[in-house]
């Protein structure tokens, strides 16, 4: 019997599902209960935290996604091509950085919850210590699914957004419940712009007009997406904005201190406007830096060197890499000032219509996971593309 090779990988992936699932069905074996909503929830929500019941998966894939995008930044300016060792060694690194902001993280979130003066240090020991395996099992599971299936993982993260979205869905279905309909009609209305321009953007290009010396007849274009970051730059602000709350929450639980200075920034770090405004600027530093680094301007105009391609009109070597460079800033600025668009829609919610003001939050939620399914749908449809077969 013969099987196609993209069904396998589906397949592979649902499996991943279900493990994590059941995963979220493994509470911790500590009766802690969840202290309720925060300013931060929204952040939380969007890179797969869910807090609401403490389970084996509650941390998702937070401190890898932050140690990623760290190393990322880290590599932005170097030139070298990693070795096979090198790339062994950083993978160390990273899983090492992982178990200590890991760490650091489920201490923070167990701290944070109700009933904090009845546990002793062995629940926090055996708290710490599950939540830090779950993430290392899940970051094991994207790696089998980088492997075996499909969206890498990518896959593990928009299933953690959408369980988190299901179980806040039934925690404040008494809530939702109560929305009168002309506010229900408002914010599908919102969702479903926000949906269709997120899917028009996303599907949207530059075309730079080229010659294709092996292509003849046809008319040639370099395609440089308009919104090359997709939906990570909003996943990614969430992430790193939740790491100095965690670390001044961390002094503050670990030493008692009664310093005025941490108290208040850790109430800054709490409040409303550091959960809104911080992460906008950092969803400006990340756009322009995914999109450097997705369109590799260098690479590029190497490449060209190589085949004999080139643009109309620009000369080879760093003319090239300047204008592809040039243009890469241009319609990152478009996706910038669409990304600030989506982030600034929940306070113009939050001021005009305060009723819809934790469902607002879910906009850029949304937003990422219309990014994530494109990256798994634009994979499938590549394997699609040079389908094969083989003997199960």
């Amino acid at each position: 019997m013969t099987v196609s090779r993209i069904v396998r990988k589906i397949c592979f992936s649902l499996l991943l599902v279900l493990i994590y699932v059941l995963g979220m069905r493994i509470t911790l074996p500590i009766s802690i209960v969840s202290s309720g909503s925060s300013s931060l929830s929204s952040l939380t929500a969007m890179v797969g935290i869910n807090t609401s019941t403490l389970s084996l998966f509650s941390m998702g894939l937070s401190p890898w996604m932050s140690v990623s995008i760290i190393k990322r930044a880290l590599d932005a300016g170097k030139t070298d091509r990693p070795t096979a060792t090198s790339t062994e060694k950083t993978y160390v690194y990273k899983i090492l950085a992982t178990i200590m902001l890991g760490a650091l993280q489920s201490y923070v979130i167990l701290g944070q919850q109700a009933e904090l003066s009845s546990r002793t240090a062995k629940d926090f020991f055996v708290g710490v210590v599950l939540l830090v395996t779950g993430t290392l099992v899940l970051v094991w599971l994207s790696n089998m699914n980088i492997l075996y299936g499909v969206g890498g993982q990518t896959t593990i993260v928009l299933f953690t957004i959408i369980f988190g979205i299901m179980t806040s869905i039934k925690t404040n279905w008494e809530f939702i419940s109560k929305i009168s309909v002309l506010n229900i009609l408002i914010i599908v209305s919102i969702m479903v712009s926000s949906i269709f321009f997120a899917v028009m953007i996303q599907r949207a290009y530059l075309k730079l007009p080229m010659v294709r010396l092996m292509v003849s007849g046809k008319d040639s274009y370099l395609p440089i997406p308009i919104n090359p970051s997709s939906g990570m730059p909003f996943m990614y602000s969430a992430t790193l904005s939740l790491l100095p709350n965690y670390l001044v929450s961390f002094i503050n639980m670990t030493f008692k201190t009664n310093s005025k200075f941490l108290l208040n920034i850790s109430e800054f770090m709490s409040s409303s406007t550091y959960a809104v405004f911080f992460p906008i600027v950092i969803v400006v530093l990340l756009s322009y830096l995914f999109a450097y680094y997705n369109i590799d301007a260098k690479k590029i105009s190497h490449n060209f060197e190589v085949s004999g391609d080139y643009i109309i009109g620009t000369k080879y070597g760093k003319n090239t890499q300047k204008h592809i460079m040039y243009m890469t800033f241009i319609v990152s600025t478009v996706s910038v000032a669409y990304n600030l668009i989506l982030a600034l829609t929940p306070l113009f919610i939050n001021q005009f219509i305060p009723a819809l003001k934790s469902i607002a939050t879910q906009i850029q939620v949304v937003i990422v996971m219309v990014g994530i399914a494109f990256m798994i749908m634009d994979e499938v449809a590549g394997h699609l593309k040079h389908e094969g077969t083989f003997t199960l």
